[in-house]
């Protein structure tokens, strides 16, 4: 048997697998028979070729370490003394891959993750026989496992209730998307299955009567969609079929579709948009905005007041509603840089900001108005 290099030992693990000694190169966690093959395997590793170096030892003759990234809390010492023996069972192994796959799904890792190299070194520090999945593995059979799991327990928490509602969403960008997504509440929201659709009511109402029979008719009391006209023709099949079951139009979709309203108004829309144009206006100048940032720290007392320009983040009530709040909140700050003559300001801009009527509809529409009772 030839003769091992000096230093060879610290790139290869002693390892147990499937009830044979065997050694595992620490670089791309390959197996050989012995210690001989080990060695002509790391001449030709690329891996080792790619992250080893060579530095000169104290006899002047050359050795190889792994570099790692130039961080002073991440260092590499190579284990001393004599090689772990360690070996991993099927069973523990499908175990760890269930585990390790469950993890990569929870967090949308990617799934080459068990591909690099440093996780590979992570993995056979923490168990030098323990194997990881492939690539192929996490997006195959690990996958559907893990689908066939969570089905599982979302049909016996569905069988387990006394009575649960079905929601169903999509209709209102259906033709964009063509896309349906189903879930049922018990009251806990389970996502149950996600259907694609060319045809609209027909497929709906189908999906949703396919549904109510796979959960059960009897425990299904009602259907909650957004009042898509595509859905709204659906409800009437489905009650005809179940007359106990009512289908009701989503609250949240009602509320989108009045702000929807309110905000096409001719008085509104102009509003948002001098609004809007002002923010914008003072968020792409930099000097602009920082001179207003220290205006309101310098200048203003009350704490309550200070903040920043915002731009509506969201396509509802809600983005809009910030952006009125924050130029009230900077109303002081604004009118004194209006009149500034050392700041350049557009003249729109700066009419805007000087116009009472502008603040006098701001201050209106960010704040919420008391309902009217003799209206219901």
């Amino acid at each position: 048997m030839p003769r091992l290099r000096s230093g060879v030992w610290k790139h290869l693990t002693l390892v147990i697998k499937d009830g044979r000694e065997m050694f595992m190169c620490n670089y791309c966690s390959q197996y050989r028979k012995n210690a001989t093959k080990m060695q002509m395997h790391l001449d030709k590793c690329k891996e080792y070729s790619v992250v080893s170096q060579r530095s000169p030892g104290p006899d002047e003759s050359s050795s190889a370490s792994i570099p790692v990234p130039s961080f002073s809390f991440l260092p590499y010492a190579p284990p001393e003394g004599p090689s772990l023996i360690d070996s991993v069972d099927q069973r523990s192994q499908a175990y760890a891959d269930e585990c390790l796959a469950r993890a990569v799904y929870a967090t949308a890792s990617p799934l080459t993750l068990t591909d690099d190299i440093y996780w590979k070194r992570f993995f056979s520090v923490l168990r030098p026989a323990y194997c990881p999945p492939t690539r192929e593995a996490l997006s195959c059979h690990l996958l559907d496992c893990e689908y066939d799991r969570v089905q599982s327990q979302v049909h016996e928490a569905i069988g387990k209730a006394e009575s649960v509602t079905i929601l169903c969403s999509g209709g209102s960008n259906l033709k964009e998307t063509g896309t349906i997504i189903y879930v049922v509440a018990t009251p806990l929201p389970l996502f149950y299955k996600c259907t694609k659709t060319k045809e609209q009511s027909t497929c709906i109402a189908e999906d949703l009567i396919g549904i109510i029979n796979e959960v059960g008719s009897q425990k299904v009391f009602a259907i909650v969609t957004d009042d898509a006209p595509e859905m709204m023709a659906a409800w009437a099949q489905v009650e005809d079929i179940f007359p106990h079951i009512s289908a009701i139009a989503c609250t949240a979709c009602g509320v989108q579709r009045l702000f929807d309203d309110v905000v096409a108004q001719p008085s509104m829309k102009s509003l948002c948009t001098r609004a809007e144009q002002v923010v914008r206006f003072f968020r792409e100048d930099k000097t602009l905005i920082e001179t207003f940032r220290c205006w309101q720290t310098t200048k203003l007392r009350n704490e309550t007041s200070k903040g920043t320009l915002q731009l509506p983040s969201t396509s509802d009530w809600t983005g809009v509603l910030n952006m009125l709040s924050s130029l009230l909140k900077g109303q002081k700050s604004l009118q004194e840089m209006a009149v500034s003559p050392s700041l350049d300001i557009e003249a729109s801009i700066r009419a805007t900001l000087e116009d009472a009527e502008f603040w006098e509809g701001v201050e209106q529409q960010s704040k919420p108005a008391p309902l009217d009772w003799e209206l219901y």
